[in-house]
């Protein structure tokens, strides 16, 4: 009998359940392994591009840079989220640290990416975390209205023009907004942009009245 006990033991050990590696609470940071970070930061860009909330938080509590970029685009996770338009994942990963301004090698930044992929709701999300909504690229000069109306996303457009983006603002070739969209044939856009830009002087003013209908007569033709 006394031979058979500890036997008994171990066969009980052995069907009690084990206990995780990792027992992930809200806003726990956990020691990483060595050499971990790198597969941690990847998990993390796959999670937020994903949509997957869940696994983007568990990520970031097991201590995943919120401010991570990825290794080929230098695009920060939070521009990857904006990009695919995951409001959810943005808000998360700005709650964890994001850095809502910081940008690529080339100065486009989150907002830029959620205005030129027509994600409005992202983008009223970022500026009301501090996006600048008048922030240029680095060499074209492009801002997030200028991308919006480029694509053809006049309701984001409009979102962005009633936040108080500059209409008249142009890029380093000074093409404006409205100009890009007449430009790459999104008429609808240009349309909408031309009577957002002439509509104040339509009724008070001859020639402004003129010139509005003769360029939206160009811009739906």
């Amino acid at each position: 009998m006394q031979e058979k006990e500890p036997l008994l033991r171990r066969i009980i050990e052995r069907m009690r359940p084990k206990k995780p590696k990792y027992d992930i609470m809200p806003s726990e940071k956990l020691a990483l392994p060595a050499g971990a970070r790198n597969q941690l930061k990847d998990n993390l860009i796959a999670a937020a591009t994903e949509g997957n909330a869940r696994k983007t938080e568990i990520l970031l509590d097991m201590g995943a840079d919120a401010n991570a970029r990825d290794n080929y685009s230098d695009e920060t996770v939070l521009m990857l989220a904006a990009e695919v338009g995951f409001a959810d994942i943005c808000a998360l990963l700005i709650e964890k640290g994001a850095n809502v301004k910081a940008g690529d090698e080339d100065g486009a930044n989150p907002l830029m990416c959620a205005a030129r992929n027509g994600h409005t709701k992202t983008c009223a999300l970022l500026l009301e975390k501090g996006a600048d909504i008048e922030a240029k690229e680095n060499e074209r000069h492009w801002t997030a209205l200028m991308l919006a109306a480029y694509q053809g996303h006049t309701e984001t457009c409009a979102f962005l023009l009633e936040k108080g983006a500059d209409i008249e603002a142009g890029n380093r070739e000074d093409h404006t907004a409205l100009m890009l969209a007449r430009i790459h044939g999104k008429k609808e856009t240009a349309g909408f942009l031309a009577f957002f830009a002439f509509a104040p002087k339509i009724f008070a003013d001859k020639e402004a009245s003129d010139s509005f209908y003769s360029g939206l007569k160009e811009c739906i033709q």
